[in-house]
């Protein structure tokens, strides 16, 4: 019951809230029942660490994960190099994804769906080829025959990273209908409508401006899948909503500069600098002022 509400939580925008409850239930076990449930449930407690920027804690979830031998194992794998690769040491993340063994993803296609964009974003951090990881795995989903909704996790990265992927905007438009509600995780949403507002925006659609206000509305309150670096989104909603609704552009850069401001006490030392400096948007966020909030 624990573990179900912890979910909820994370899903639903709290985080937090479902960090503690995965901390409360593992006080509540002891013995071989302890070691069984953290081996299971640092995964889920790893993830919602991860959103709120406690790098320090979220990695040592993952790898109390990695270590368990259990089924989780495998998945964790991308997650902990997501979090290497946002703490700026993309040559770690690289490596942690590299050593991930396909045939343990394919028992979950969001967690395959995740190392795809893991992949991409390490490629773009290192100023490779984001995009062959995500046609590469999109024809093995294909392959494997999964849901046109998991399939549509990858196509999102393919529509906000290609330039001359024909029509993004109408794909973009049709994979957000297929993650909307009773689709059982709902902070997929957030870069769904991200993709919609930036394909419209490029072309001019009044359809960017009503996406960003909505996606951007969801990523201020943390709902929001765990591959989805907040402060990044928030800017990336903040570029589509500048033009017309800079008051509000404004306040989601703040917001994004108190997220990363917070996040900096649970960055591992060794890691300091890079998280600074090794990725981009920390660099530019970490360069403006903290003031009110709008």
């Amino acid at each position: 019951q624990f573990g179900t509400h912890s979910c909820r939580n994370g899903i639903a925008g709290f985080p937090t809230a479902a960090a503690r409850h995965f901390e409360r239930a593992a006080q509540g076990l002891s013995g071989e029942d302890r070691t069984d449930w953290l081996a299971e449930n640092s995964f889920n407690l790893g993830q919602m660490r991860l959103h709120c920027g406690h790098y320090n804690e979220a990695i040592a979830c993952f790898d109390t994960t990695l270590h368990s031998g259990g089924a989780r194992a495998g998945h964790a794998r991308p997650f902990l190099a997501w979090a290497w690769a946002m703490l700026g040491r993309v040559d770690l993340a690289a490596a942690i994804a590299d050593a991930t063994d396909p045939a343990d993803l394919e028992g979950s296609f969001a967690i395959y769906a995740a190392q795809a964009s893991v992949r991409a974003e390490i490629e773009h951090l290192r100023g490779g080829d984001p995009i062959a990881p995500l046609v590469r795995a999109l024809q093995r989903m294909r392959e494997l025959g999964a849901a046109p909704a998991f399939l549509g996790l990858v196509e999102l990265q393919h529509a906000r990273r290609d330039p001359a992927l024909a029509h993004p905007l109408a794909l973009a438009e049709r994979v957000l209908e297929l993650l909307r509600p009773p689709h059982p995780t709902p902070g997929n949403l957030v870069p769904a409508l991200l993709a919609v507002a930036q394909a419209g925006a490029r072309v001019g659609s009044a359809r960017a401006r009503v996406a960003a206000l909505e996606g951007a509305s969801m990523a201020r309150r943390g709902r929001a899948s765990t591959i989805d670096h907040r402060p990044a989104t928030l800017c990336a909603f903040a570029d589509v909503l500048q033009a017309t609704d800079p008051h509000i552009a404004q306040g989601l850069r703040q917001v994004a500069v108190r997220w990363v401001r917070h996040a900096l006490p649970h960055v591992p030392e060794a890691a300091r600098e890079s998280f600074v400096v090794g990725h981009p948007v920390h660099t530019d966020l970490l360069a403006l002022p903290c003031g009110p909030q709008p």
